[in-house]
């Protein structure tokens, strides 16, 4: 029941009997404090009411709280207004405790979480572990046979790398390799068989035999091979083919850019598989085939007209004859250099791509976090491409952003993005500059630091 405040402060105080002045400041005194405590209960119980936002009533920052006896208002955006909340109930309020803090957190910054707080770990990288592969026991069932025989090879492999795959035995130079067949265990640890046959044709001399296994343990290819022994082969006898040129001469030995040189020589080989041959100046013009002049493939004269092209670069340059043979069934090459040539034309660009001022934002991070670097970039190159940076054997080469200048002087960041599988270790962090200066693929890239994957 509201006690009313009038007649509180009228009420003359029962103990007061005195003369009449002291009577007097005590009734005074009496009344005063009664308007002061009634006041003061007023303010108590309508604080709420006049402290609480109204609920769809207008607010000024989205999200702003308040919490007014055991609510909570939030203002929220409704039809494109900020407004207040209906409010909802707040239990168990606990006052937040009193600690010093570390510095003054500014609007908008996030604090840090309390001592107390348990924040997730960052993902931690997976180790590389050096997958094994062990052959053992392996042995050949003869160290000489003849030309269309076959050996028998047997082995065991031991491995813990899952990805494993069949291994393969191969006689070099004579067959390709032939997957070996599992007699007893599995992959991981068991032991093989496997059948190598020559040919009629094959070639008389010692041959090594080799087993072989793969496997893709940490994304990567392994492999492991084992020599397990020599096979002497008796079948026919190889000769080495000859390829002898004579005789050469260039009509010139300085020329123009557009300009003809005409190239002689004589040819004789032992080779009936022999092609015929072709002359060629060096990083200027093609292989151009000759022309059999007198004489045959086997001993002739040959000559070939080269043309310089327009867009050729001042400078000196070989002038050269090839010749290319089958004899035993493998691919056999001879070459002369028949001189040098002086050409006269424009001066070729050396290109340069430099990288300065160097920021790398951090030297360790996790996987599926992110490296940002920040460089300049100059170069004397009008064809320089955009600068791209990457983490060897973990980023690829990803293209920099421009934030100020141009491809041939200007600033360039790059953020690299760490894989979430990446493994554990110290990798280095490349620039590389690239443009195609005088029509050529030119590229420069330069070890800026490193970064630590953990």
């Amino acid at each position: 029941m509201r006690r009313s405040c009038t007649a509180t402060a009228m009420a003359e105080p029962m103990a007061v009997q005195s003369w009449w002045g002291y009577d007097e400041v005590v009734k005074k005194l009496a009344i005063a404090l009664s308007l002061v405590m009634c006041f003061s209960l007023l303010g108590s119980a309508g604080a709420s009411a006049v402290g609480a936002p109204k609920p769809g009533s207008k607010c000024s920052v989205l999200k702003t709280v308040k919490t007014i006896d055991k609510k909570s208002f939030t203002c929220i955006s409704s039809n494109g207004k900020k407004v207040w909340s209906k409010g909802s109930l707040v239990k168990n309020i606990k006052k937040p405790s009193v600690g010093k803090s570390s510095g003054t957190l500014k609007p908008g910054a996030v604090s840090s979480p309390s001592p107390s707080a348990s924040p997730s770990p960052s993902p931690s990288a997976r180790k590389k572990v050096a997958p094994s592969y062990v052959f053992s026991s392996s042995g050949m069932s003869a160290n000489k046979i003849k030309a269309g025989e076959s050996i028998e090879v047997t082995f065991k492999l031991t491995s813990d790398d899952p990805t494993v795959s069949t291994p393969t035995a191969i006689i070099d130079f004579v067959t390709g390799h032939t997957q070996a067949t599992l007699v007893s265990g599995d992959k991981t640890f068991g032991t093989w068989r496997v059948t190598l046959s020559s040919t009629q044709s094959t070639f008389a001399g010692n041959y090594k035999v080799y087993v072989a296994v793969v496997g893709y343990a940490n994304g990567e290819k392994n492999e492991e091979w084992l020599t397990v022994g020599n096979l002497e082969v008796s079948g026919v006898v190889k000769t080495a083919p000859k390829y002898v040129f004579s005789g050469a001469s260039s009509s010139s030995s300085s020329a123009a850019p557009g300009s003809k040189i005409i190239v002689e020589f004589n040819l004789s080989s032992d080779d009936p598989t022999v092609s015929t041959p072709t002359a060629i100046i060096d990083f200027v013009t093609g292989h151009t085939q000759a022309t059999l002049v007198s004489g045959n493939k086997s001993s002739g004269r040959w000559r070939a007209e080269l043309i310089i092209p327009e867009n050729t670069f001042a400078g000196s340059y070989k002038v050269e004859v090839v010749v290319v043979g089958y004899a035993n069934g493998e691919k056999n090459e001879e070459w002369l250099n028949v001189g040098n040539i002086s050409i006269s034309g424009p001066t070729k660009l050396v290109p340069f791509y430099r990288f300065s001022n160097v920021v790398i934002d951090k030297t360790k991070v996790s996987p599926g976090g992110s490296v940002t670097v920040t460089f300049e970039h100059t170069s004397n190159d009008s064809t320089a491409d955009a600068p791209y940076a990457y983490i060897d054997d973990v980023v690829s080469p990803t293209e920099a952003s421009n934030t100020s200048g141009t491809n041939m002087s200007g600033v360039w960041t790059a953020n690299l993005q760490v894989p979430a599988d990446a493994f554990a270790g110290t990798y280095n962090l490349v620039l590389l500059g690239m443009g195609s200066a005088n029509g050529e693929k030119n590229d420069d890239r330069i070890n800026v630091g490193s970064v630590t994957i953990e």
